[in-house]
């Protein structure tokens, strides 16, 4: 191989698609492009490579984490509000703690549940 050829083909490496390289709005873009062409490609029947088609893969993973992320900040959330406006008593929350077994702290509950009622 010549030294032009090497060149070429570095230029062609340096050129395909780096993540790392992508600014916050054109991961934006991107996961919009994706969906936009998820769609397309699923109204016009052209079902080869849908999801890996132009680095699509990427932003549907980008997508769902994000979406993860914005559900769980909900649960908890919601959890807290329900715990603060008394929808959640605590000898629900007691209950709950206890059939899921999450932590056995029924001694250290009741203590601060007798804090929280003084």
């Amino acid at each position: 191989m010549t030294q032009p050829d090497l060149n070429q083909k570095n230029q062609i490496i340096d050129n395909t698609f780096k993540f790392s390289n992508l600014s916050l709005k054109q991961i934006i873009l991107g996961i919009g492009d994706t969906w936009s062409g998820i769609v397309y490609d699923v109204k016009n029947k052209e079902f080869k490579d849908i999801i890996t088609k132009n680095n699509r893969l990427i932003f549907i993973g980008i997508t769902f984490f994000v979406i993860g992320i914005i559900l769980y900040l909900y649960d908890e959330l919601e959890q807290s509000i329900d715990f603060a406006s008394n929808k959640i008593t605590p000898e629900q929350l007691k209950q709950e703690i206890i059939n899921t077994q999450k932590i056995d702290l029924y001694k250290y509950i009741n203590d601060l549940f007798a804090k929280l009622h003084k």
